[in-house]
């Protein structure tokens, strides 16, 4: 443990469970966002998120469970609430990725909701 004569001015006195959290995770991170107060855009799992929702919120109201539909729907949500944003092209330049990785959270969603 360095001695508080060692740190930098800008270093704080104590950590959060978070700032701890972050500079486990990434050291240039907590750098980025708690001495440099850079904050960050939208998030990429946020887009994902936001997305797989609309999917399960649709299939619900329009009353669609199997896999072909809700693939279907998810191809016509695509364009309508992905596709519209800038941002998201930053975040997923991946399509594919993008689709898969959205397509297992749906799934998952609708395993879970048939177990009850």
């Amino acid at each position: 443990m360095p001695d508080a004569a060692d740190l930098p001015s800008w270093a704080p006195k104590y950590l959060s469970y978070s700032a701890a959290g972050t500079v486990d995770h990434c050291p240039r991170q907590w750098v980025h966002r708690y001495r440099d107060k850079i904050r960050g855009g939208p998030k990429d799992y946020l887009i994902l998120g936001n997305f797989v929702h609309a999917v399960l919120e649709h299939s619900a109201i329009e009353g669609i469970h199997d896999p072909a539909g809700l693939r279907e729907l998810a191809r016509r949500l695509f364009v309508l609430e992905v596709t519209c944003s800038d941002e998201w092209v930053q975040l997923w330049p991946d399509e594919a990725q993008f689709r898969a990785e959205s397509w297992r959270h749906i799934m998952r969603a609708k395993r879970a909701e048939a177990q009850g």
